[in-house]
């Protein structure tokens, strides 16, 4: 005797066993896709915070002008290069080993007017290192980047150093995801400004 296959089909559709097995099979898919993101996420995280210690460190190295750089104010393409492999060797322990990042070193010089009251910009300096290519990281003559600069007892306006480091938003899985489907996810970028000792 035939079996029905239409009658088969409705007896399973309407079976309970059947139906949770299904809704359990989408909860599933559902609840390892929300793992997935979250170990994303964590991941973007975790990129991000040792951009920040590894850019802290950097601004730090120019902060001191007169112990490594003789109290030369002007960057140099030698000092960004010296500076670009300093951060790949305090990068080497972590996952962004060998990931494309880009370093930018700004800085801002300003007017020796000899007045407190007026500070004038003179020149900015920009230099860039690295293989990643960043298009969301903040420029060094921002208004708030001018204001940080101090006035010296020596009766000038000290310069102002940013450090930057980048790493392109398509390392992340979700946001490589998105970005194919046209949903543009900005680049992890931190910045460190600071003036010189």
């Amino acid at each position: 005797m035939m079996n029905n296959p239409m009658g088969e089909i409705k007896r399973s559709l309407c079976d309970e066993r059947g139906s949770v097995t299904i809704e359990a099979g989408l909860y599933f898919v559902v609840f390892f896709v929300l793992c997935a993101l979250l170990v994303d996420f964590s991941a973007v995280f975790l990129n991000k915070s040792y951009l920040a210690r590894v850019t802290y460190s950097l601004a730090s190295v120019v902060r001191e002008r007169s112990v490594f750089y003789g109290e030369k104010e002007e960057l140099s393409q030698q000092d960004v290069s010296d500076l670009y492999e300093l951060a790949g060797v305090l990068l080497e322990e972590s996952r962004l080993a060998g990931s494309r990042y880009q370093l930018v070193v700004e800085a801002a010089f300003f007017q020796s007017s000899g007045s407190k009251a007026q500070r004038h910009l003179l020149n900015t300096q920009s230099i860039a290192r690295g293989s990643g290519d960043c298009h969301s990281r903040p420029g060094i003559t921002s208004s708030q980047i001018a204001d940080l600069s101090p006035w010296d007892t020596k009766g000038r306006w000290l310069p102002v150093y940013q450090v930057t480091m980048c790493l392109p938003g398509g390392e992340s899985l979700f946001k490589r995801t998105l970005n194919s489907v046209g949903i543009e996810i900005g680049d992890i970028a931190i910045s460190n400004a600071v003036i010189p000792r």
